[in-house]
């Protein structure tokens, strides 16, 4: 067992192999999600679309990047279960050329959503599929979609799909520099030895992981580094996926008869790799669970607080969902015994 759980990815040679494990062909690589989100926006708004549908429950930087290119934006309803309000969606759609959805902790669709995507799509809405938070969705029916593999592997990139032209676009940002990457690669490396050392003080670790992310959202680097693009190309994705989905189960088996919280996706979804496993915290104690976790040495990542941003917070159920959310810890980097040790601490929280 890990001494912790969570945290950033560092380089692991366990998952790497010699051949191309995915299915790339019409894919553009990018430099990161936040390249795509530039790269759609700038898209639209050379195509005169200045309104866009977004869900309701969505990271701030996702509006920041639209605000920026001044494309207004009308939230549709998510609802407990990360589904969209179907009814709601139809309502207010008319009108918009552009639909954002996000595949939620890489949990998929329904077949219920996946009807109405694409029938808004045959009607003719621009459909963009946000897969950040997932591996590859392999049966999306989507106009264009990205992931953000930084959230799933120690590598920077986005693999970037769309039937629309783009070229021209994509033209504007070739040649920007990359200030985040050297640093990245640094703390990816750093934390890497400190792991096979067997070291316990990761501090020396904050400046890097903190300057990294300031040039994340400050570069206006879009196209994806060819290294990083080759490591991800080669990864084992079979073995990642399959690793994550056994550890969904046990965190399933574990968990399921604790009352004092509610697994969110009790399934795996088929067709790609889970982010996380995602649960909410009753009677308002998420706070005091997540100070639990830390301090024994479990650290899920920090969730999209929505309250105190007023271009966001606007459907009080989106907000009660922000309010009680933690996603724990189920990648690739941890093993069944992890999974135990994980869901022990959750459970001793509340008294089983």
């Amino acid at each position: 067992m890990m001494d912790f759980i969570g945290g950033e990815f560092w380089y692991d040679p366990r998952y790497q192999t010699n051949s191309v494990n995915i299915p790339v062909q019409g894919m553009t690589y990018l430099n990161g999600g936040e390249a795509a989100i530039r790269l759609i926006c700038d898209y639209l708004v050379s195509h005169g679309v200045h309104e866009i549908l977004l869900p309701s429950y969505v990271c701030s930087t996702l509006v920041d990047a639209f605000d920026r290119y001044g494309v207004a934006y009308t939230f549709y309803v998510i609802q407990d279960h990360f589904r969209i309000d179907l009814d709601h969606l139809l309502k207010i759609a008319p009108g918009f050329k552009a639909l954002y959805v996000i595949n939620y902790f890489g949990y998929g669709d329904t077949d219920e959503e996946a009807a109405v995507l694409n029938q808004l799509k045959a009607q003719g809405m621009l459909l963009i599929e946000d897969d950040a938070q997932a591996g590859f969705n392999r049966v999306s029916a989507a106009n264009v979609r990205f992931n953000s593999l930084r959230k799933m592997v120690p590598y920077d990139g986005s693999l970037f799909y769309s039937d629309c032209d783009m070229s021209q676009n994509l033209a504007k940002f070739v040649g920007l520099p990359n200030h985040r990457l050297p640093v990245i690669r640094q703390y990816r490396q750093t934390f890497a030895r400190l792991i096979a050392d067997g070291a316990e003080d990761f501090d020396v670790l904050n400046p890097l992981f903190e300057q990294s992310e300031r040039h994340y959202y400050a570069d206006l680097a879009v196209l994806g580094d060819p290294d990083e693009r080759a490591a991800v190309e080669r990864l084992d994705w079979a073995e990642i996926e399959a690793t994550r989905k056994a550890n969904h189960q046990r965190l399933c088996a574990r968990l399921a008869d604790v009352p004092e919280i509610e697994i969110i996706f009790p399934k795996v979804w088929p067709h790609g790799p889970p982010l996380g496993f995602p649960i909410y915290v009753k009677n308002g104690r998420r706070d005091a669970l997540l100070d639990y976790l830390r301090e024994r040495q479990v650290y899920p990542p920090v969730h999209w607080d929505i309250l105190d941003d007023a271009r966001i917070n606007k459907i009080p159920q989106t907000v009660a969902m922000s309010a009680k959310i933690i996603t724990l810890i189920l990648d690739q980097r941890f093993d069944l015994e992890d999974m135990d040790y994980e869901a022990g601490v959750v459970r001793a929280f509340f008294g089983h």
